[in-house]
């Protein structure tokens, strides 16, 4: 699970963060398990290149809790209905820093 300030993390911290959470994870747990991680990792960065880090962000800490609920849950396709709603989320995170 996210912690609130990892919202604020940039690009680069992020990737090393999760660079090291995919090794830590193929140690301890195996390819299985390590292999859809950084696929999951590259789908968010694919997604912060087609729309911004705040959308590619909020969809990525849905999938950690969506992993973190269920370790059969499969990250590696981009998923819409998240997308979405991560878009959503992204435009009211920008609505209240407005107001």
């Amino acid at each position: 699970m996210s912690s609130d300030h990892e919202i604020d993390l940039d690009g680069i911290e992020w990737l090393a963060i999760s660079e090291t959470i995919e090794e830590r994870t193929r140690h301890y747990h195996g390819d299985d398990r390590a292999n859809p991680l950084a696929q999951h990792h590259k789908n968010v960065l694919v997604l912060a290149k087609m729309y911004d880090w705040a959308l590619a962000r909020n969809y990525d800490r849905h999938i950690q809790e969506l992993m973190a609920n269920d370790n059969r849950h499969d990250p590696t396709d981009i998923d819409q209905a998240i997308v979405q709603q991560a878009s959503i989320e992204r435009d009211s995170q920008k609505w209240r820093l407005s107001s």
